[in-house]
């Protein structure tokens, strides 16, 4: 089973407790999949969990286990309790989202008809796809309560509200109660920031490690060159001595060929001692006396 899939069935086994909750959950499945035809109120699920889903709802508030209501009493019944006597509309009316457990329940609903989310070992990435720009503009809304942060956009003509941030998905999976997939997705998380880290680690190792390499090179040509032009015999003591260490332990870090000297010094003189040699073959480079 898909990521999406797991989180569904999990939905799937929890339910709301309080009407006004039921109501709220009711109209966002209404707003998705239901039609007002010919007197003729009919819902038509998309698959086996939102068709469970949608039968109990159904039979707890109203009595009815299909899912095409042609009394007209039960039928004004239904329309009346949601909100919906003008018509079946795209949105939850904002008198059933006074609450933020009524706000959850309609966006859990949505997410069961609309939503979907990428395998988190993948990308990150959730949406909804949805029936119209002001079912879209909805769902932004109260996804920006609980502090998702949500964009839309068209895709072949129709409306998409999609998340990227893994925080934000995170906060979704919380808000619709898929508290196991959530715990998979904080999990992945961890792995993947640990995994980037032991990688910024070795990067920069490596880098240092070649800077270091490069340096030595520098430094140990340097030396060469002044040996090789007789220049060597005359420099100062100090600078024989870190010459030859250095060519000795062409690996080492500054701060350690410091302290193989006769009398150890910091990784400050130790640079100044190697600038010197560096400053030397310049010259002579140069053709300087």
């Amino acid at each position: 089973m898909s990521f999406t899939g797991d989180i569904k069935k999990e939905i799937l086994g929890h339910e709301n407790a309080a009407r006004h909750c039921l109501l709220a959950e009711t109209a966002a499945y209404l707003s998705c999949l239901g039609n007002l035809d010919d007197g003729k109120l009919s819902i038509v699920p998309e698959n086996d969990q939102v068709s469970e889903r949608i039968a109990s709802l159904f039979f707890k508030l109203y009595g009815v286990k299909s899912f095409e209501i042609t009394d007209e009493t039960k039928r004004l019944e239904i329309l009346h309790s949601v909100k919906m006597t003008e018509g079946i509309g795209d949105t939850v009316s904002a008198v059933l989202l006074k609450m933020s457990c009524c706000r959850r329940a309609a966006l859990t609903a949505w997410f069961m008809c609309m939503g979907s989310i990428s395998d988190p070992k993948k990308n990150y990435h959730c949406e909804f796809a949805c029936r119209s720009e002001a079912q879209a503009q909805q769902i932004i809304e109260l996804l920006s309560d609980f502090d998702v942060s949500a964009h839309s956009m068209i895709r072949k003509g129709r409306s998409v509200v999609y998340i990227k941030e893994s925080e934000s998905i995170a906060e979704l999976l919380n808000i619709v109660g898929a508290h196991v997939a959530l715990m998979d997705l904080e999990n992945l998380r961890i792995e993947k920031e640990l995994r980037n880290d032991v990688n910024r680690a070795v990067n920069c190792d490596t880098a240092n490690a070649r800077k270091l390499a490069d340096a030595s090179s520098r430094q140990i040509e340097d030396i060469r060159l002044l040996m090789d032009n007789g220049a060597f015999a005359s420099l100062p003591d100090g600078l024989k001595e870190i010459a030859s260490v250095r060519l000795e332990n062409p690996y080492v870090s500054l701060e350690e060929l410091g302290k193989l000297l006769d009398q150890p010094i910091g990784k400050s003189g130790v640079n100044h001692r190697l600038r010197k040699l560096s400053e030397a073959a310049d010259k002579l480079r140069k053709g300087d006396s």
